[in-house]
């Protein structure tokens, strides 16, 4: 469970290779689980996976933004994004600009991968 006055934003993505676009969804919760806001976009862009998760960081950060929430902790599943996001690493080339631009809007986060995926947890007080 969240501490109180935090928020929990998971992002995800879907490539349709087929089709030639890609979708994004993100989720916002509260403290308790509670939904908080919801999205998705359908994208007519050829992207890989990386890019998409990317653009998927990219709408819950701005969501959370348009929201006036300004404590979240951004949940996705690639351990790339997450760490580049907290700093660890550096994003590679195809997602740095999208990366950098998230950066721009810097509420105090916390960045992990979905626990399925060996929970890397990384917090960062901006």
């Amino acid at each position: 469970m969240l501490s109180w006055g935090w928020y929990k934003v998971n992002a995800d993505k879907a490539v349709f290779k087929e089709l030639s676009s890609c979708g994004v969804g993100v989720v916002i919760r509260k403290n308790k689980g509670q939904m908080m806001g919801a999205m998705s976009k359908k994208m007519e862009l050829p992207l890989g996976a990386l890019e998409v998760e990317a653009k998927a960081v990219e709408e819950g950060i701005m969501l959370a933004k348009d929201l006036g929430f300004k404590r979240i902790i951004i949940e996705g599943d690639a351990q790339t994004m997450m760490m580049a996001l907290s700093d660890h690493n550096s994003p590679p080339s195809s997602v740095q600009m999208i990366i950098e631009e998230a950066k721009r809007w810097r509420p105090v986060f916390s960045a992990r991968r979905s626990k399925h995926l060996e929970g890397l947890v990384t917090k960062q007080h901006i």
